[in-house]
């Protein structure tokens, strides 16, 4: 769950872990979204799931969104789908010598190292994440090795049944590729048309034989390539779909997530002087355990601003809400950073925490807190000293056990001495 107070001057980040703000039953941290989604409309995201699947087209912010989540398990499979084939064809050329005239074996273990070690390469380089992105170009340069050497093997041999049989072979393991590697439309085009152009070659190229047994090769392959394609643009489809549903309850989830930090906000703030509220100290106080070690010493130091009632009689509600304004900035500004919480607590009335701070620190943080207060200048011609001033009581305590009422009393009591000595001191 997140942080419910969000103060813009960042006044409650970084505190100690007993003394975070009090979460919010219905808060939870938003959804991180890729680089790109602040600049897409949920609109846009809503009118693209509307479409047809065919129609279905992402534009380019989105589609470097997809990517950017994709690309890596993309270049994943790729990667091992490349060593698979490198491995594999090894095993298969151990069954050559029963196939192959013997004065062509030499021949067609070269042809086999060759196509071994282009998907070997294929598969480092795409691990490269300097070719990420592009991983799917460089996948058809071993592809069509592959399909070029089988056909030179299958031509040398000049028996049409080797031919077709080792084409076929490279033109299954291109199938797979295409159809389980996620390549995109583009790239799997371009390695289907270069296939069935290549087989349609080395078919020509074999010379004598039956006719109607290439062409009916070819039709099988190509018609069969034509297929595999295809499947490959509609499951892209589906998964450009899949991501688009994906990115829009992302969107939705990010959304509530920021509803409710805004209403916690709300809350927990008080909106005149922009400080937590009195419910918000409430509940920090709930919070503190006897026996966190880390709190202690801790002191507790109350601030009221002196003869407030006389400066909203005497110049009205909207000077009191400024001078109000005023003290709470200078409050906050001269604590030590976000480590100590200020509160209003009521009307004129402050808290400060100041964890890890005995009485004499928690003393010169009062001091120095009164004299920005006293620096103001700020006119209040209700009190005896001219200007506004503030008075200010403090308790503390050492070690456990921690009873917060006992030390607001502490620190109630003590701030009654320093307004009965004559205001604008400090008493502890």
């Amino acid at each position: 769950m997140d942080r419910p107070l969000r103060d813009p001057e960042a006044l409650l980040t970084d505190l100690p872990p007993e003394l975070g703000p009090p979460m919010s039953a219905a808060g939870f941290a938003p959804a991180e979204l890729a680089p790109g989604t602040g600049e897409i409309l949920k609109s846009d995201i809503e009118a693209l799931l509307n479409l047809r699947l065919g129609q279905l087209a992402l534009p380019r912010p989105l589609l470097a969104v997809y990517n950017a989540r994709t690309g890596a398990n993309n270049r994943k499979m790729m990667a091992s789908w490349c060593a698979w084939v490198a491995c594999i064809n090894i095993p298969i050329g151990c069954l050559d010598p029963f196939v192959v005239p013997p004065a062509l074996l030499a021949d067609f273990i070269i042809f086999r190292l060759l196509i071994t070690l282009a998907f070997a390469l294929c598969s480092v380089a795409i691990r490269n994440r300097r070719l990420a992105g592009r991983e799917h170009a460089v996948i058809i340069i071993p592809c069509m090795t592959m399909t070029v050497l089988a056909g030179t093997a299958g031509v040398i041999t000049h028996r049409n049944e080797l031919l077709f049989g080792y084409l076929a072979n490279a033109i299954v393991i291109i199938y797979t590729g295409i159809m389980f590697l996620r390549l995109n439309l583009r790239d799997a085009q371009i390695l289907g048309r270069l296939t069935i152009a290549v087989m349609g070659i080395f078919l020509l190229a074999s010379g004598a034989g039956d006719g109607a047994a290439k062409l009916q090769n070819f039709a099988f392959y190509g018609g069969a390539m034509i297929a595999v394609v295809q499947t490959r643009r509609v499951q892209n489809l589906y998964q450009h779909r899949m991501f688009l549903m994906s990115l829009r309850d992302e969107m939705h989830n990010s959304e509530a997530s920021a509803l409710n930090e805004q209403l916690s906000s709300i809350a927990y703030t008080d909106k005149l002087t922009g400080l937590p509220n009195r419910r918000y100290f409430d509940e920090i106080c709930a919070s503190m355990s006897d026996t966190t070690k880390n709190l202690f010493p801790l002191s507790l130091c109350m601030v009221d601003i002196d003869y407030f009632k006389i400066l909203n009689d005497n110049l009205g509600h909207l000077q009191g809400d400024r001078c109000l304004r005023l003290v709470a900035a200078a409050i906050r500004e001269n604590l030590r950073g976000s480590r100590d919480i200020v509160a209003r607590y009521g009307g004129e009335e402050f808290v400060i925490v100041l964890p890890g701070a005995a009485q004499p620190a928690a003393g010169e943080i009062a001091e120095r807190v009164r004299a920005a207060i006293e620096g103001l200048a700020h006119p209040n011609p209700g009190s005896p000293f001219g200007i506004v001033t503030a008075s200010f009581g403090i308790a503390a305590i050492e070690a456990p056990p921690l009873i917060v009422q006992a030390l607001m009393a502490q620190a109630d009591s003590a701030l009654y001495r320093a307004k009965s000595a004559g205001r604008n001191k400090i008493s502890a």
